[in-house]
């Protein structure tokens, strides 16, 4: 934990949230001179106020105890947007994964299809 770093992000994100260093203190139930202490790195927030001070700023209480935020994008089961990280290039007449696993599955399960066809087809023939 580096005091410096995580009193940057508690200036920064208070600043992003448009509040001041007495509106936090209030939500908090400290003094404004506290807030103060903790953006200039001269002391750390204390171990019952870390989850509200991080919901409060919109981090996790993680983000906040390491001093910077996550760049990752988040992966949620409730994503709205497709995930087009695996959707296959169409590259001439080959088709191309970005996984490799993806491409091996997609020719298993056409190699799949096709051959359930074909039976089908011959069995239904064949009871003609």
């Amino acid at each position: 934990m580096n005091n410096d770093n995580i009193g940057y992000l508690i200036s920064r994100m208070r600043k992003d949230k448009h509040l001041t260093q007495q509106e936090l203190a209030e939500k908090l139930g400290v003094s404004n001179k506290t807030i103060s202490r903790w953006e200039t790195g001269e002391t750390l927030p204390e171990a019952g106020l870390i989850l509200d001070l991080a919901n409060e700023l919109g981090i996790t209480s993680d983000e906040l105890l390491r001093g910077e935020r996550d760049t990752a994008p988040k992966r949620s089961g409730t994503s709205v947007e497709p995930d087009t990280a695996n959707l296959p290039i169409f590259l001439g007449r080959a088709l191309y994964f970005r996984d490799p696993f993806q491409q091996n599955a997609w020719y298993m399960n056409y190699l799949f299809g096709a051959s359930l066809l074909m039976t089908l087809g011959f069995i239904w023939q064949s009871r003609r």
